[in-house]
C-alpha cells in the first residue's frame, strides 16, 4: 500500500483514492470529498477542484481520512459522539453545523434534534473519565465531613478510604 501524505490533503478531503498501479490515467493518490461504489466502479468528487472522478474498483481503493478525536476545541466533526445538556447530559451524534451552531440527534431517540452552541455540548466522556469524576466528587464530599487542620492530609486520607472501597450509604 502506498503512503498517503494527509498534510497535503485539502481541508475538505474525506478520503483518498489510491491507485493500485501508477499510470497516466490513474494518479497515485487523489483526495476526494465524497465517493460511491457502483458495482465494479468507484465514483468520487475531487477535493482539489470538484471534478467528477470515475474508475474501476480494481484500479483504485479507498482510504478514509484518519480522524483524531475531538477534544472540545472548535466545532465537533459530523459523526462525532458528544454529550448534550438537556436537563442532564445525553449521548448525541453530530449530524451537521448551521451558522456556527452544532446540530445533533439524541443517540437513543433520533427524532430528538438538538441545535445550539457551547456550553450546550461537550466531548463524550469515557467510562474512565466518568469514574474519575465520581471519585473526585466523593473524596471532596468525605473531606467536607472531616475537621483536619491540614486539608491536603484530609484529602489523602479520604482518597485512601475511597480506594479501599468505602462509600456513603444512605439508609
Amino acid at each position: 500500500m502506498k503512503d498517503i501524505d494527509w498534510s497535503k490533503a485539502p481541508d475538505n478531503a474525506a478520503a483518498a483514492l489510491v491507485a493500485t498501479t501508477d499510470n497516466v490515467h490513474y494518479p497515485s493518490v487523489e483526495f476526494v470529498t465524497g465517493h460511491h461504489d457502483y458495482g465494479c466502479m468507484i465514483r468520487a468528487t475531487s477535493a482539489v477542484d470538484g471534478r467528477s472522478l470515475s474508475a474501476p474498483s480494481d484500479c483504485w481503493f479507498l482510504v478514509d481520512r484518519p480522524v483524531s478525536p475531538w477534544i472540545g476545541e472548535g466545532l465537533p466533526p459530523v459523526g462525532e459522539i458528544i454529550e448534550w445538556l438537556d436537563g442532564k447530559f445525553l449521548k448525541a451524534v453530530v449530524v451537521g453545523h448551521h451558522q456556527g451552531a452544532v446540530v445533533a440527534v439524541d443517540d437513543d431517540d433520533p427524532r430528538r434534534v438538538f441545535i445550539g452552541k457551547k456550553p450546550c455540548y461537550r466531548p463524550f466522556r469515557t467510562p474512565e473519565q466518568i469514574a474519575a469524576e465520581e471519585r473526585r466528587a466523593a473524596i471532596l464530599e468525605m473531606k467536607g465531613h472531616l475537621s483536619f487542620s491540614d486539608y491536603r492530609e484530609a484529602e489523602q486520607h479520604c482518597a485512601a478510604l475511597y480506594d479501599a472501597g468505602y462509600r456513603k450509604v444512605t439508609p
